[in-house]
């Protein structure tokens, strides 16, 4: 279909039944909805625009693929790029889409995608960002993995630091980008897992274990359905609170029970679908004690589920399950069909063949089971190397499977499986992403660079063919029935304190079509609101819930609004009063801050109201929080701030036994209370423009960087600094670009005294952040931090 036959289809104007508005002002008709499905379906040909997969099932359909290669003569080898990775690819239209890291162990290093034709590996561009304020290491980024859009010609990319971009995949321009965890609180760790975005209709919806704001600031695994024209938000919902893990599994898009379903693998050990959408959760599937990692597989109505974690009923690791997706609420006890403890394949996605379903466990074995009634089929077959990260793919009747050393093609028989070929890998070319083909061709990315394998003369590209996304929202598109459920849009916005902001409410029914706009009763908890759903935001710091009524029914869209510069904060106008609990008399941090209700609070501390991080919480050892918009640069942010004394505030008992971590085993060799209590000091610090100031506590040292895991290649600066705890000292730290490089200048005091004219530390980062939200970072599990006085300013 062209883009002129679209907009025939999709019509450019409301129809009676009513309309979804975009940032654009066009209205998202039911026939263009329709129409984005007939679009994506007929840009199908020759594509494989989701790691996944056209079916999201592995399965590849096309001339016939070669089973074996040589990297050493080039046999069936038609062209090998030097620029490898973990992530795995996408094809849309001829061209195929990657992210890579850029410039590796260099200090420009950072992320990009790169887009290179896919007949011949040349490069056509690449889209770079950078990496900041991150605690994945260099050899992780790239985890995630591209999806294209055929129906708008872009990509979509979900970076390892939050950076989530909308690329123009002819030209490589960006669209828009969002940073995800400075706007929304998505964390980003040391293990590296980033969710894979999924496009359905007009979203693309990302996910990520989130720290907010208000009644988001808990941590949950969260979901955004992202507008694909301007990022604006659609919805945001999550699953359970306080999971064990992040984790990574693509969510697939079915249709389940008649309604279109987004399933996916929780960082709560369940197994969840949520509509589309809406957002709204219809069922959850309790399957282990940790985050679930493995994308689901969907054939029919059964769901297909891997995990490598204890399971809930037994101390035994792992399992593969088949149960029916339907019914609403917890459905673990009414719809397992077969569940095989064990199997602990918590990385690869099941796949089927025929009448079998295979699961790849993390060890590097295959077990094959009957899809109908989990009875074994054969015994597991044991592949090259010990260690599966990627998924197998299913063409021409056999499975293709890398195990991180070795290359495998195997077809089913009557014992189980055979191996059709099978040979090791060179050291350099480890595999974690997935094997994809696309018209005859094989597409396999190593740590090294990106084959394509096959014969010449390549096969003709293929005739159109579905997609499951545009399957699903055909099948789901209409008639709708009456509303059930109420979506107020934007459903997560930002401001300027004083601003308006139209919000639209939109009516969709119980299975999560879209039934029409729709006026409304608002109401809102700061700021104003008229009765045709404009907000206006007052004139200072302020977070609002705008409830929007229709029809009895309610939604509700939160807004932060924030000032220009400058900014101050002492902390004492925050009501305090004592906890139930625990008696302790405390109060909470600013509520439109990001990242910071749950990891800190407001007490009296010497005298005076201060923010304090404390060390009470699971999983709160590190932290990261934003205050401001990611707009902001070229500014100075200043605060006093403390290290309580080890333990809560308390001296270190020299006759206490030391605990197990490794603040305490470094201070247990110097054998002295003082090394103790030095080993046990945090760091702390503040953030502007995407760098941290951090003041360092057991490494007495002061240090500005970027991306902390990456400070001896990339870019950063320290010095030797010696302080106490117990302390008092004043920060400030600003940041102003200069022709694309920024200058970063820090100084650190006693605070009472003088503040020195001298900076304690400047360093200048070439083609560095040149905007960013202003904040605070803390490390520290033994010790609490304060904060007080704080200030944001714009330089001169």
């Amino acid at each position: 279909m062209t883009r002129a036959a679209f907009d025939t289809v999709a019509g450019r104007s409301p129809v009676a039944t009513g309309g979804r508005r975009t940032a654009t002002g066009r209205i998202a008709t039911t026939a263009c909805l329709a129409a984005w499905a007939m679009l994506a379906a007929a840009a199908a040909a020759g594509d494989w625009p989701d790691w996944r997969g056209p079916m999201q099932d592995r399965h590849y359909e096309g001339p016939p693929l070669v089973t074996s290669f040589d990297p050493e003569s080039g046999e069936n080898i038609i062209w090998k790029h030097d620029e490898g990775g973990i992530s795995t690819p996408v094809v849309m239209a001829g061209r195929l889409f990657t992210l890579v890291r850029h410039k590796p162990g260099t200090v420009e290093e950072g992320e990009k995608v790169i887009c290179l034709d896919a007949g011949t590996g040349k490069k056509l561009w690449e889209n770079v960002f950078n990496v900041y304020l991150s605690d994945v290491p260099a050899e992780r980024v790239g985890w995630s993995a591209v999806v294209a859009d055929p129906a708008t010609g872009t990509v979509f990319a979900h970076g390892v630091c939050g950076v989530f971009t909308a690329i123009e995949a002819e030209t490589g321009r960006t669209k828009w980008r969002r940073s995800l965890h400075e706007e929304f609180g998505f964390l980003s760790t040391y293990g590296g897992r980033t969710n894979v975005p999924v496009v359905f209709e007009d979203l693309v919806i990302a996910s990520a274990v989130v720290t907010g704001w208000g009644d988001t600031a808990r941590p949950a695994h969260r979901f955004l359905g992202l507008e694909k024209d301007s990022g604006r938000v659609h919805w945001m919902n999550g699953t359970k609170e306080l999971p064990e893990d992040t984790t990574y599994s693509t969510p697939v898009v079915a249709v389940l029970g008649g309604q279109a379903a987004l399933v996916f693998g929780s960082s709560d050990g369940s197994i969840w679908n949520f509509q589309p959408r809406t957002g709204r959760a219809v069922w959850n599937f309790r399957l282990s004690r940790r985050g679930i990692n493995a994308s689901p597989l969907i054939d029919g109505e059964t769901v297909f589920a891997a995990q490598a974690e204890e399971n809930l009923d037994n101390t035994s690791m792992g399992s593969a399950s088949a149960f029916r997706g339907s019914g609403r609420g917890d459905i673990t006890d009414t719809n397992v069909l077969w569940q095989k403890k064990g199997v602990m394949a918590g990385r690869a996605m099941p796949v089927r063949l025929g009448d079998r379903v295979y699961f790849v466990d993390d060890g590097g074995k295959i077990y094959a089971f009957d899809a109908a009634t989990g009875g074994p089929a054969g015994r597991p077959q044991k592949l090259l190397g010990t260690i599966v990260r990627g998924s197998p793919l299913v063409a021409d009747g056999k499975l293709f499977v890398c195990s991180t050393s070795g290359f495998h093609v195997v077809e089913p028989t009557a014992q189980g499986l055979s191996f059709v070929h099978r040979m090791r890998l060179d050291e350099e070319d480890e595999v974690t992403a997935s094997p994809i083909a696309v018209d005859g061709l094989l597409y396999l990315v190593t740590g090294a660079r990106i084959y394509c394998l096959g014969k010449l003369p390549a096969a003709a590209a293929s005739t159109p063919g579905p997609t499951r996304t545009a399957e699903v929202a055909a099948t789901t598109a209409g008639p709708a029935g009456p509303p059930a459920w109420l979506q107020v849009v934007p459903a997560e916005a930002h401001v300027a304190a004083g601003a308006t902001l139209p919000l639209q409410v939109c009516l969709f029914d119980a299975q999560g079509r879209f039934v029409k706009e729709s006026p409304a009763e608002f109401s809102t908890t700061a700021g104003t609101v008229t009765a045709d759903g404009m907000f206006t935001a007052t004139a200072g710091h302020s977070a609002a819930v705008v409830t929007a009524k229709a029809g009895g029914l309610e939604g509700r869209a939160r807004i932060r609004a924030m000032p220009p510069l400058p900014w101050t904060f002492d902390f004492e106008d925050t009501p305090l009063a004592a906890d139930p609990k625990t008696g302790i008399v405390k109060g909470e941090p600013p509520l439109p801050w990001i990242g910071m209700r749950y990891r800190h609070v407001i007490r009296q501390v010497d005298g005076s109201q201060c923010l304090v991080k404390v060390t009470t919480i699971p999983k709160g050892t590190r932290s990261q929080g934003w205050i401001g918009p990611i707009e902001l640069r070229d500014y100075r942010i200043r605060a006093d701030l403390r290290a309580a004394e080890s333990g809560v505030g308390k001296p270190v008992d020299p006759a206490t036994p030391a605990g197990d971590s490794d603040a305490d085993a470094f201070a247990k060799a110097f054998g002295t209370p003082a090394a103790l209590e030095k080993a046990r000091m945090p760091d702390m610090g503040l953030i502007a423009q995407r760098y941290t100031l951090d003041l360092m506590g057991a490494a007495q040292q002061l240090q500005v960087r970027s991306w902390p895991p990456q400070v001896a290649t990339h870019f950063s600066k320290t010095i030797p600094f010696p302080w106490e705890a117990g302390r008092w000292y004043t920060m400030t730290f600003e940041a102003r670009g200069r022709d694309g490089d920024v200058l970063l200048r820090g100084k650190v005091w006693p605070r009472g005294e003088p503040e020195p004219e001298a900076w304690t530390i400047e360093a200048v980062h070439a083609s560095g952040n040149l905007q960013g939200s202003p904040g605070f970072f803390g490390n520290s599990k033994d010790s609490e931090i304060f904060i007080d006085n704080v200030c944001v300013e714009a330089l001169p």
